[in-house]
């Protein structure tokens, strides 16, 4: 069976949030790195290049390949900085959702500055919901001084969240849809401290 390259399925992957195929994506990299084609194999293999890359894992738990498992938990703090070792035009931001374009941002922020711009991966759950990813700039933008327009690395993972929120507007979806935008919208960026938790 010839597939095509692991570059092209992981694009898949990402952009469809296809949780199967990461599983089974963790089970084949824990064969190529550990022999053993097991999501243990696999899991461990994602920690070791994570650690020898330098990134702190404290806070970091993968029971599973595809985020699904109730004991998965990660950082923004690791997000961002695994983003930024991709940087903005790598091939794991190449393969993200494009929000109003592609994948499970084709449907969320059309007609909006993000639009195009923000490219990023969802996460949903029951009570969780996150989006991480790149805020691209504008064409045009920051010509005469690249300075105000550099690509913005942002993550969001909002845990607890109750079934239903008191403000219809503020949906999980519309939290991290309005982190996207503000991001985009940079250097007309709001002040950092709403941006912190509390």
């Amino acid at each position: 069976v010839v597939s095509p390259p692991l570059g092209a399925e992981l694009g898949e992957v990402l952009r469809e949030s296809d949780n199967t195929a990461m599983e089974l994506l963790t089970k084949d990299l824990g064969r190529k790195e550990r022999g053993t084609g097991s999501t243990a194999a696999g899991l461990a293999a994602v920690r070791a290049d994570l650690a020898g890359d330098g990134f702190s894992l404290a806070g970091f738990v993968n029971a599973d390949g595809s985020g699904l498992s109730r004991e998965d938990r990660v950082t923004c703090a690791l997000l961002v900085g695994v983003l930024e070792r991709a940087g903005p035009v790598g091939l794991l931001v190449r393969d993200l959702p494009v929000a109003g374009r592609s994948g499970t941002l084709f449907d969320q922020l059309k007609r909006t500055v993000a639009a195009g711009r923000v490219h990023a991966k969802t996460g949903t759950l029951d009570g969780v919901k996150s989006l991480s990813g790149w805020a691209l700039a504008a064409a045009g933008q920051g010509a005469a001084n690249p300075a105000l327009a550099p690509p913005i690395v942002f993550a969001t993972v909002l845990n607890g969240l109750a079934p239903v929120l008191p403000d219809p507007s503020a949906t999980p979806a519309g939290l991290t849809d309005q982190v996207a935008l503000d991001v985009a919208e940079y250097p007309r960026a709001p002040a950092l401290t709403r941006f912190e938790p509390g």
